[in-house]
């Protein structure tokens, strides 16, 4: 069985490929493209596909929650953070019933703009929640809101691929409540590494979860910070290139 290896090398417009043992049918917008795939490369079927992820600069990563941590708190007390674009894709429509739903009253930090932004801060006033739309920011400042974030709540329920949003936080030892969706299970490791939820009902419940236990989102954020040094820094993902290379070139060092 021969491999070939798959994989963007940019870490911000990534990539997903499809593993041999997945089931198509829970995923209707993907299946017609492998179908499509399958009928101009029959041999897939005896190919065995690599998945490579993108390779992440976790050096500035590092740099970063150094520096963060050193630093003043952007706010003091706890916080809820949302980074993102304000869009239906993103789940933000979800966003203030789960914090509701969860009884979390601490301030809700929202990084990113879109065409809810405008509802978004409409509602909040509605509801009494203390919502603060910063827009967008720099990536030195999105990483310190990041890094003192209680939790980063990520709702999105779009086909995401693989989020820069998710890495980075998980990289910064943010605890992550988010939908299972798309990509982000290859990135959240349930339980393990973040909270994955099946629906809005799960996520607020979910972000309940984080809220009231210090403990877990301790041990959270732990294990996401070292999984993703592990999984993702540039010097892995290039060995997993290399190895599959190897493999190609000598079927015995695979």
């Amino acid at each position: 069985m021969s491999s070939l290896p798959f994989g963007s090398l940019s870490p911000y417009r990534p990539r997903r490929f499809i593993p041999a043992d997945l089931n198509l049918g829970d995923w209707p917008q993907v299946a017609p493209w492998f179908d499509r795939l399958e009928a101009r490369a029959p041999e897939l079927d005896a190919t065995e596909l690599v998945t490579i992820p993108n390779p992440i600069d976790m050096k500035a990563l590092d740099d970063a929650y150094a520096r963060a941590t050193a630093a003043p708190r952007p706010i003091e007390g706890p916080y809820v953070l949302y980074a993102g674009k304000l869009a239906v894709n993103k789940g933000v429509q979800y966003l203030l019933d789960a914090i509701v739903g969860a009884g979390i009253t601490w301030p809700v930090i929202v990084i990113g703009d879109g065409p809810l932004a405008g509802s978004l801060e409409a509602d909040a006033k509605k509801r009494g929640i203390d919502l603060r739309e910063l827009g967008w920011l720099g990536r030195e400042d999105v990483w310190t809101w990041m890094r003192h974030a209680t939790m980063l709540a990520f709702p999105s329920y779009g086909p995401e691929s693989l989020s820069r949003v998710l890495i980075e936080a998980a990289a910064l030892g943010v605890p992550i409540a988010a939908m299972d969706t798309g990509g982000t299970r290859d990135i959240v490791q349930p339980g393990v590494t973040g909270l994955l939820s099946a629906d809005p009902a799960e996520f607020s419940r979910d972000l309940a979860r984080l809220a009231h236990d210090e403990r877990l989102r301790a041990a959270l954020g732990a294990a996401a910070r070292a999984d993703v040094h592990v999984r993702f820094a540039a010097t892995s993902v290039v060995e997993r290139v290399e190895q599959v290379y190897r493999g190609l070139l000598i079927p015995s060092a695979a």
